[in-house]
C-alpha cells in the first residue's frame, strides 16, 4: 500500500488511462484528458483543475476534496459512503445513477433538505450499490 499517489500536470492526455493502486493519499492535479480511472482505495483524495472526467471505484470510503475545475467526478462504490467537499455548490450538478445509492448535502456542517447542487455544467455522480455520497459545501 502506497503513502500517497500523485498524478500532477501541466499535462494533456487525449485517451483515457487507468489507476488500479491502494494509497491512504491520492492527489490528481492540473490535467487536461479524456478520462482517469482510479480503482482502489484511498483516504483522501485531492482534485485540483481536471478538464476531463475522473472516476474513483471501490468498496472503501473516499473523503474527496474538489478544487477548481473538474469536469466530471463519478464515485462508483460498492456498500461506502463518500464525502466530497467543493466550494461552490452552484458550479455543480449531481446524479444519482446507482441502486440503492443516495445523495445527501450539507452546508455549514448541517444536512440541508433542499438539493445544492442542481445546476451547475461540472457533475458529480454517485453510483454503485449501497452508496451514500454526501456533498459538503
Amino acid at each position: 500500500k502506497a503513502e500517497r499517489i500523485e498524478v500532477l500536470g501541466p499535462c494533456q492526455l487525449g485517451l483515457p488511462f487507468e489507476i488500479d493502486a491502494s494509497t491512504k493519499v491520492l492527489r490528481i492535479e492540473n490535467l487536461r484528458l479524456s478520462r482517469l480511472e482510479y480503482d482502489g482505495d484511498a483516504r483522501q483524495v485531492f482534485i485540483r483543475e481536471v478538464s476531463g472526467s475522473v472516476e474513483l471505484t471501490g468498496k472503501t470510503d473516499y473523503d474527496i476534496t474538489l478544487e477548481g475545475a473538474c469536469a466530471r467526478l463519478d464515485v462508483n462504490q460498492f456498500c461506502a459512503n463518500a464525502i466530497v467537499r467543493i466550494a461552490d455548490p452552484a458550479a455543480y450538478k449531481a446524479e444519482n445513477n446507482g441502486r440503492k445509492c443516495s445523495i445527501v448535502y450539507r452546508r455549514n456542517g448541517e444536512i440541508s433538505e433542499e438539493p445544492l447542487c442542481t445546476e451547475g455544467e461540472q457533475v458529480i455522480s454517485v453510483s454503485g450499490i449501497r452508496s451514500e455520497l454526501v456533498i459538503d459545501c
